[in-house]
């Protein structure tokens, strides 16, 4: 078999993986009944039964991302087969303390996030963008996307319930624009799109009852 250059990193987060294996899940789940030797004669055939494209180049991401994350293995015969760690987080509650150990054993399991969690358990050096374009510079990692790569590996931890440190928490707030507010004696994180909306629906109810005032003058 040919040997391929297989990134060390998956082209999407942990979180968006795990959409897209529920895609897949739902899609066999609906045709019959789904054990654990769940398997693919080739990658157009996995892309087909989720409803993808074999022809997309994003439909290929995907597929290899759901490798790279272990809920999908490739076989020596280009076969892909559903593993027994996909299929248990697949069929799990996300509010269980047992989805939540498995998404924290499923996350890290792309090659370069073994690599930062192992040796950076706590928190990022400043230096790490510059680390991994030279450790995995020839592994499809440059100036380019490195930062966007940072991202998904934040947001990966993050969506799997490992605690952030300080300097993390406040990459992670950039890096999905998550402003903190206080509510009701609690501090929450909400997206500063939202926020912004909510300013914006409040001038506007400002504004118009300026102008019922207004025409009450009249």
């Amino acid at each position: 078999m040919t040997q391929r250059m297989i990134n060390a990193h998956p082209a999407m987060s942990f979180k968006e993986a795990y959409e897209h294996a529920q895609i897949l899940w739902s899609k066999l789940r609906a045709g019959s009944a789904v054990n654990r030797e769940v398997a693919f004669r080739s990658r157009g055939d996995l892309l087909t039964t989720m409803g993808r494209s074999p022809k997309s180049g994003t439909s290929h991401s995907i597929a290899a991302s759901l490798v790279h994350f272990g809920f999908l293995e490739r076989t020596e015969s280009d076969e892909y087969r559903l593993t027994p760690d996909g299929r248990d987080l697949l069929s799990l509650d996300q509010d269980s303390d047992r989805w939540q150990q498995a998404a924290r054993t499923l996350a890290v399991k792309p090659e370069l996030y073994q690599y930062l969690r192992r040796r950076y358990p706590s928190e990022l050096p400043g230096s790490i963008s510059s680390e991994l374009i030279d450790q995995y510079g020839d592994r499809n990692i440059n100036r380019a996307n490195v930062e966007n790569v940072l991202k998904d590996y934040r947001q990966s931890l993050g969506f799997a319930g490992y605690p952030v440190q300080t300097g993390e928490m406040e990459r992670l707030k950039q890096s999905v624009e998550l402003q903190e507010v206080q509510f009701n004696g609690q501090t929450m994180l909400i997206s500063k799109k939202f926020l912004l909306e909510a300013y914006e629906k409040t001038l506007e109810e400002n504004l118009r009852q300026v102008k019922e005032t207004l025409q009450g003058w009249a």
